[in-house]
């Protein structure tokens, strides 16, 4: 039986002490925290250990005890999405006058579920995650079996998903992953994930950029823990999915200036890394909703060739689906992204591909 506690919710600046004084400290690095994403880990700082992160839909779980706990980040960290058990998760921000966010009047002896999942592109942020006070004691949280990696640009990220303006240009303050296609996927088959995703990236254009392409695109920094920062590889090793979705392909035809041949090459290319770097993965190359006319015809063309090649080659692990193009009928987000009901869409239409084509396949 799903269990509901009632929160309350207050915000501590810079000079705030713990949420209170016989409260337990657990740093960043405890055994008890459990990691959902790309992550760095760093100990040799005088001022104690840190977690960093950037990638949206970057998350800590851990189980505890008590009704009040308080969640240290660097200030100016950004968004977050924190979830206690099964109740509605309350967004909060950490900005450049905030270390601390205390939520307390939490009910109940159990132990209660906590998820602290990053809600934004966090690469201007520098999201960084320096542990918990809690009144009570932690434990650990085990992850869901099932692994979903998801590689896409704004649509992936949330972008706009809370604005309901389509005038209006980004803001972090209305990107969301958690109304993502991708997060309601995997929290409705029950799967972690990955989402390795960033607004104006493209496979082989970024948005607006020359028709030759982009020096750094999605190829380049899919190898990077986190993004814009070449200094820390991936190791992909660690991360094994049993299914991916590449959404990829809007950016590249942005403003109709783009390269039909490079963009094959750019699909045939990173589909060939992505089956050497996770040789049991299913793979699903995805349409999303916001391409239309001859852009949209030239990338499921590119998708269903890529698709082909490997199933001719042998590898059946790859496969083609297209969600519907969006029409306004369902609203539109900021820049007209998806909206929030265009996104659980998408997430509907995919859930079903997966349970239909994938999933009872899974061994």
């Amino acid at each position: 039986m799903s269990k509901k506690t009632t929160i309350g919710l207050f915000l501590a600046a810079l000079t705030a002490t713990a949420c209170q004084k016989e409260a337990n400290h657990y740093d960043a690095t405890s055994e008890y925290f459990t990691y959902m994403g790309r992550t760095i880990t760093v100990t040799d700082l005088t001022e104690g250990p840190e977690v960093r992160f950037n990638y949206p839909g970057s998350s800590i779980y851990t189980q505890f005890t008590g009704n009040k706990i308080e969640i240290q980040m660097r200030p100016g960290s950004g968004s977050f999405m924190v979830t206690i058990d099964d109740n509605t998760p309350k967004r909060i921000e950490f900005d450049e006058n905030t270390s601390s966010i205390t939520i307390d009047s939490i009910v109940g002896e159990e132990p209660h579920k906590l998820s602290i999942m990053l809600a934004t592109e966090g690469y201007e942020h520098n999201p960084t995650f320096y542990g918990l006070n809690v009144d009570g004691e932690l434990s650990t949280y085990t992850l869901p079996e099932t692994k979903l990696l998801f590689i896409g640009n704004s649509i992936t990220c949330g972008y706009g998903v809370e604005d309901s303006i389509p005038s209006n240009p980004f803001n972090y303050l209305t990107e969301n992953h958690y109304h993502s296609y991708a997060a309601i996927t995997a929290r409705t088959i029950g799967a972690q994930w990955h989402s390795i995703s960033r607004s104006g990236i493209g496979i082989y254009r970024n948005y607006g950029d020359v028709r030759e392409g982009s020096q750094i695109c999605m190829r380049q920094q899919f190898h990077r823990t986190l993004f814009d920062n070449e200094s820390f590889k991936w190791d992909h090793s660690t991360y094994q999915p049993d299914v991916i979705m590449l959404n990829l392909g809007t950016n590249d035809t942005s403003l109709d200036n783009y390269d039909k041949e490079l963009l094959q090459s750019g699909y045939d290319e990173f589909v060939d890394t992505l089956r050497q770097l996770f040789p049991t993965s299913k793979i699903v190359l995805l349409t999303g909703s916001m391409l239309n006319g001859q852009a949209l015809v030239d990338v499921k063309d590119c998708l269903d060739n890529t698709c082909k090649r490997c199933n001719d080659n042998g590898d059946n692990d790859v496969y083609r689906f297209d969600m519907t193009p969006q029409n306004g009928n369902l609203g539109f987000g900021a820049d007209y992204h998806p909206s929030m009901k265009q996104q659980q869409k998408m997430a509907d239409e995919l859930i079903s591909f997966l349970n239909n084509n994938i999933l009872t396949s899974k061994n």
